[in-house]
């Protein structure tokens, strides 16, 4: 494996299932139980860590910094859709109570 730019190659197994070589998981702090994505990209294969958030161990300002980061994060027609979707669910929830 280059030190500049650390890859490998592997061969798939019979199982369709490939190992990451320790170096690479050391590197990109890969355990067991990692979670990761993996996603089609240009007829690649492309895999990376992913985080997952406790939002229960979050303080108010804490969840709503990280609410407010991700829907600027995306395109302008994804956060409607998403603010529509999120309204929806408080009135359907108020009528409820």
């Amino acid at each position: 494996m280059s030190k500049t730019n650390p890859s490998a190659i592997r061969v798939i197994d019979n199982r369709c299932r490939i190992t990451i070589p320790q170096e690479l998981r050391d590197l990109c702090n890969l355990e067991e139980g990692s979670i990761v994505k993996i996603e089609a990209v240009n007829s690649n294969i492309v895999i990376r860590k992913v985080a997952v958030i406790d939002s229960a161990n979050q303080s108010e300002q804490e969840n709503k910094d990280l609410i407010t980061t991700a829907m600027n994060a995306l395109q302008p027609n994804a956060q409607l859709k998403i603010a529509k979707g999120v309204l929806n669910n408080l009135e359907r929830n108020y009528k409820n109570d």
